[in-house]
């Protein structure tokens, strides 16, 4: 995995701010930021995309799935099913980006995290996508060989989605967005249509 803290400006004034920011990270202790999201649906289609970039129900039968708002917190429970065109011999790249919404439009993205290969990615307890999700599927060792092969249906405890994480950096609280894609890899190396792409947007609170 590959997490990297981008310049994010279009003023002078916040260029300098971001560069600062960088220069930093070497001797930045993490800070903990949480991401709330605005939604009860938690994500939304990715707006203005190319034909072959499909949403999350492309690829994941979430009929059985329900979520609650509550307060800041969302409540999830039920199933999700995996209906991806998926092989054994595939493998799954991706990537995270978040961006702040900063007069009346999203800013260039200044925090990524990218993964070359989903199926570690969230068997891994040390990872995110582990943390906010994978660690509440109660046939969690039923499927780790199969990863989402069509047919695989994840089975979730009741949680409250806690989208936290510790970034060595300062980030600007109030509106943001982590816009996530995944692609799949053939075992020739090429990319298999279609991509995936959802936001989750939200509010970003320190502590």
């Amino acid at each position: 995995m590959v997490i990297s803290v981008m310049e994010n400006s279009k003023s002078n004034k916040c260029q300098l701010f971001f560069e600062v920011l960088i220069l930093l990270l070497g001797t930045a202790s993490a800070v903990h930021y949480r991401l709330v999201p605005e939604n009860e649906e938690i994500y939304t289609a990715c707006p203005n995309q190319p034909s072959n970039v499909k949403h999350i129900t492309e690829f994941f039968d979430v009929s059985e799935l329900q979520t609650k708002d509550v307060g800041d917190k969302i409540l999830v429970s039920g199933n999700v099913t995996s209906t991806w065109n998926f092989n054994p011999t595939d493998h799954i790249i991706g990537s995270a980006k978040m961006y702040r919404y900063d007069r009346r439009e999203w800013d260039n993205a200044f925090y990524s995290i990218s993964f070359t290969d989903l199926c570690s990615e969230i068997f891994d307890e040390r990872k995110h996508l582990y943390k906010f999700w994978m660690k509440h599927v109660v046939n969690l060792q039923d499927i780790k060989a199969k990863c989402v092969l069509r047919g695989v249906k994840f089975i979730h405890e009741p949680f409250a989605l806690d989208m936290n994480i510790d970034i060595a950096a300062i980030v600007p609280t109030g509106r943001h967005k982590v816009v996530l894609i995944l692609k799949t890899i053939d075992k020739e190396g090429q990319i298999r249509e279609p991509t995936m792409c959802l936001e989750i947007i939200g509010e970003v609170i320190k502590g």
